[in-house]
């Protein structure tokens, strides 16, 4: 190091060199603050101030720079910069590579420019056996760039994650605040974990367990966005808080249990408010997995008055134990005990809903041997619930040992849980145990087979399927316990599996919770209805009839290319592919068109392009003049030969020329072009009629015209469209499912993916819609589903959209039904169309309900009932009806609007209520309603009051009309 008088280091210069020492002075004035500060003096010297409002602290701090990582053979570890990367400020990136086997340490890497720059092992904060061990400092120049702290490094069973706090970043060009107190949660994998559902579609699920059953990864999330997760351990807080609203939930981890047979995590204080500020939870208890107490199981240890004590499983490692209380075989209570905590949590108490304590022992030694596992309990009482007494046999304070035998498991089933088949099929069950049992089977708790005795594996067939609900359970036994498993089967009378444009629970008979809509029930799904040509379908697999939740995987989009034939004819067919509810191009079959003599298939390579043009209506133009295409083509005629019927064409794109040809007519002109992994691929195609002599000019006639866009989609496997991923792309075959779950809240509108849709009732009653959502302005078909003739003709709002229909309220009054054919003909009154009033509350739902009836497709006002309509509207029965009139429905909302005195109110059909005057003392007010700028009422109201306008309507006096 070669050092000179007058060099600088950092804030210092150097003044004199002599052989023993070197002097540096500072060259500009350092600056001290009185709160937390870095004043940098040179290299990674510098001087740390602290909080101090009555003088200035501080003191010199040296950042050593640490010896790179290195691996076993002496190079650098890392040359990659972590397998998750966060993305900092100024190309930085803080990667993440790998937590140690014990989950205690992080290997974090620093990059710049995808550059490593620099990298460190990490012990999590709370393991960290200095506080340096677990913070982070990367330093340049003297100043630090970037801190932060491990605050959890997590080893699961099945993935790995790591979360980062308190992360703050300088820039390094001046020293500016990037980030602040910043945080980041990184995992390789997402574990489907153990989901338990909160109100609202709120999902709180444990991801995973650590290997040494110690913490948990929480995450919370709404209709398949995670709003929070984190590393925790017992007795850990969770809270999560909206920002933008009142939102909140907040839980505190019970117990963790990893064990020999079962993994458990409870939860307590559950707390859950609304976005409004309403409580939804109130310090609730959540287990995980749900339904696990639910197993039949024998009490090992039998005491007085119908209770029995079950150890049901011991910790993988040695110290825990999972105890439950039964009586008459229910579960009282159950808790994890830990024998390596001090004195008071290893107690075990149970108190009746009086309040008494019934039951109490005291975890003394948990052991988990080579042969069997044992617990031994000090302590033990048991009081009478009929006296209060004591029973003898606790008064001997002795150490009672209980081996923990474990029941049979049944390890597999099949089918689902949920079933939904038509009348008179047949349906096998089955199941396999993991030890040798006695198996009895059961529907609806009567014993329908009892003939399997010390099997592994079970089954019952039903050959005659009936009408109805049953509930179909396999009980496996032995003397170590019970096991049992139990499907919900819904046998409908030949069942409602498709046709309908809306899901219904309520709807009888029922329908299927395998449904599934095609082209002919959906509206949005592409269909030829001339050639009965459709190639969508989506199949939603319910669990049941109330279940609001479409779990990973069960819903199922598939569509198959057909043929379709070309406007003109000659050219023979291409595929057509519906896709999102657009129609796609897919591809030629060199034996179905004279367009190619290749076979072109696009989603060979993963694509699908736009059908553009597809026509063969005929176009004259003239030497020189141009045929405008689509997305900036257009063809140009150069020249004509008029006595070799020749004509010389120029394709151009965007003003450019792309392609030029001379074509003898009658023929066709085609343009290929290379897309992507695929040659030659025609992309326009003209017929070329002929080519004649004009009175003015000379003239080429056009006659088909068919055109794809250049412009490809990509449709991988892995690639995702909103709720759905493509799961396979292969022949003409596009396969889907949706890779989260999908939440159907009430009240909600469900992105499924392009501009399909489910419109989900507000409503307790599951009930929703498959629709596309139309944004661009046109004049658009909705159709409602194609029945062929021989098929039983009736159309309403389930099943056509054009009809008025509240999903809400379930409010549908119109029918339209086919009563007889001939031949291609409905003979006279064979077409019925009916449409009935139905009651439905005001918007102000304290003024009761009025009758709409829905009349050619539009909802109209049918009149008041006084048993249903308040009487600040009217006490007397209003049918419109009854005087063979409607009315429209122009406003029904409950908005609060305030207004000033002079101002008026719009209404609808040139209305307005106008505020004369105001007495705030006697909380009246005098209003004007005016019509076309004139008066038609006035009239003064007291608050809180309903003011009414009445009007004579055709033979119908004093109708409110206002």
């Amino acid at each position: 190091l070669q050092i000179n008088t007058g060099e600088y280091y950092g804030n210092m210069q150097v003044r004199s060199t002599t052989p023993d020492e070197v002097t540096l002075g500072n060259r500009d004035p350092l600056y001290l603050e009185q709160h937390s500060s870095t004043c940098p003096i040179m290299g990674n010297l510098s001087f740390e101030t602290v909080n101090n409002d009555s003088a200035i602290e501080f003191y010199p701090h040296l950042i050593r720079n640490e010896l790179p990582v290195l691996s076993g053979g002496g190079g650098f570890a890392s040359d990659h910069c972590g397998w998750c990367r966060w993305d900092l400020y100024e190309n930085y990136t803080l990667g993440w590579n790998q937590v140690d086997l014990d989950g205690a340490k992080a290997w974090i890497v620093l990059c710049k420019d995808d550059v490593v720059v620099d990298e460190r092992i990490l012990t999590e904060e709370q393991r960290a056996p200095v506080d340096s061990d677990c913070r982070y400092s990367y330093v340049v120049n003297g100043t630090e760039i970037i801190n932060a702290t491990l605050k959890s490094a997590f080893r699961g069973s099945a993935a790995n994650a790591v979360k980062l706090v308190n992360v703050t970043q300088y820039s390094d060009a001046n020293g500016t605040a990037l980030l602040v107190d910043g945080s980041h949660f990184y995992t390789a994998e997402d574990p489907a974990g153990m989901a338990g559902e909160l109100m609202g579609g709120y999902v709180l699920t444990v991801k995973d367990i650590d290997l040494q059953g110690d913490e948990i990864w929480l995450e919370l999330s709404t209709n398949g966005t995670v709003l929070k997760e984190d590393i925790l351990t017992s007795d850990d807080l969770f809270e999560y808080r909206n920002d933008d609203d009142l939102g909140s939930v907040d839980c505190t981890v019970e117990a963790v249990f990893r064990g020999c047979d079962v993994d458990i995590v409870k939860l307590k204080n559950v707390t859950q408010y609304s976005g409004t500020g309403v409580r939804l939870i109130e310090n609730e208890s959540m287990i995980y997995p749900a339904g696990v107490n639910d197993h039949p199981m024998i009490g090992l240890w039998t005491l007085e008055e119908g209770y029995s004590l079950s150890a049901r499983d011991i910790g993988l490692d040695g110290d825990k134990v999972w105890l439950l209380l039964l009586k008459d075989g229910k579960v009282m209570k159950d808790a994890i005990i830990d024998s390596g905590r001090c004195g008071e949590y290893r107690w075990f108490e149970y108190y009746n809903v009086t309040g008494a304590l019934v039951f109490s022992t005291y975890v003394d030694v948990v052991f988990r041997g080579m042969e069997s596992n044992v617990i031994q309990l000090r302590h033990t009482t048991q009081y009478s619930e009929i006296d209060g007494s004591v029973f003898e046999w606790a008064k001997n304070i002795i150490p009672v040992g209980i081996t923990i035998i474990t029941p049979p498991t049944i390890t597999g089933y099949n089918p689902d849980t949920y079933i939904n088949d038509p009348e008179g099929v047949t349906r096998d069950f089955n199941i396999v145990i993991d030890q040798p049992s006695d198996v009895i089977w059961h529907i609806n708790g009567t014993v329908v087979k009892d003939t399997e005795k010390g099997v592994t594996s079970a089954y019952y067939t039903n050959y005659s399927a009936k009408t109805g609900y049953w509930n179909v359970s396999a009980v496996a036994s032995n003397a170590n316990g019970a096991d049992m498993q139990t499907w919900w089967w819904a046998v409908n009378p030949g069942g409602f599996s498709t046709g309908f444009r809306i899901w219904d629970s309520n709807r009888e008979p029922p329908m299927d919770l395998d449904y599934t809509w095609t082209a002919r029930s959906c509206t949005g799904f592409y269909y030829d209805i001339d050639d009965d040509i459709s190639t969508e379908t989506l199949t939603i697999h319910l669990g049941s009839c109330t279940d609001r939740t479409i779990a990973e995987g069960d819903l199922n989009y598939i569509t198959t290319a057909a043929d379709i034939d070309f406007e003109y004819n000659d050219w023979g067919s291409y595929k057509l592919i519906g896709f999102m509810a657009e129609e796609y191009f897919a591809g030629y079959e060199a034996k179905d068109t004279d367009i190619t003599n290749e076979n072109i298939r696009l989603l060979s390579k993963d694509m699908l392009s736009r059908v553009l043009i597809d026509e063969d209506e005929k176009h004259t133009i003239s030497t020189g003049a141009s045929l405008e295409l689509k997305e900036g083509y257009e063809l140009k005629i150069v020249r004509l030969d008029i006595d070799g019927g020749q004509a010389q064409i120029d394709l151009m794109k965007d003003g450019k020329s792309v392609d030029t040809d001379i074509v003898t007519s009658p023929d066709t002109y085609v343009y290929t072009e290379d897309i992507k992994k695929l040659d030659d691929v025609p992309l326009v195609a003209v017929h070329i009629d002929n080519v004649f002599a004009g009175t003015e000019s000379d003239l080429l006639v056009i006659d088909g015209i068919f055109q794809i866009s250049d412009d490809f989609i990509p449709v991988d496997a892995g690639e995702d469209y909103g709720e759905m991923e493509i799961q396979s792309a292969s022949g003409y075959t596009i396969r889907m499912e949706n890779s989260d779950d999908i939440d159907l809240e009430a009240g909600e509108i469900v992105d499924i993916m392009g501009n399909l849709k489910f419109l989900v009732a507000d409503n307790d009653t599951l009930r929703f819609a498959l629709y596309e959502e139309i944004t661009e302005p046109g004049t658009y078909d909705i159709r409602g589903t194609v029945y062929d003739t021989n098929d039983p003709t009736t159309w309403d709002h389930m099943n056509f959209e054009g009809f008025y229909y509240n999903i809400d309220d379930d409010l549908g009054t119109e029918t339209l039904r086919v009563e007889e054919f001939s031949g291609n003909t409905i003979p006279e009154d064979s077409l019925i169309y009916e449409t009935t009033a139905q009651p439905v509350e005001f918007d102000r739902s304290r003024w009761g309900s009025y009758s709409i009836v829905g009349f050619m497709a539009e909802p109209y006002f049918a009149g008041y009932d006084e048993d249903v309509t308040d009487d600040d509207i009217t006490n007397d029965d209003i049918n419109l009806l009854s005087k063979d009139m409607l009315s429209k429905v122009l406003v029904d909302v409950e908005d609060d609007r305030m207004i000033s005195t002079g101002a008026s109110l719009q209404l609808e059909e040139d209305y307005e209520l106008k505020v004369m005057q105001l007495n705030v003392e006697g909380g009246q007010a005098q209003l004007e309603l005016m019509k076309n700028g004139k008066s038609v009422d006035t009239d003064i109201v007291k608050s809180p009051d309903t003011y009414v306008y009445t009007k004579d309507l055709g033979k119908l006096d004093d109708v409110p009309i206002i």
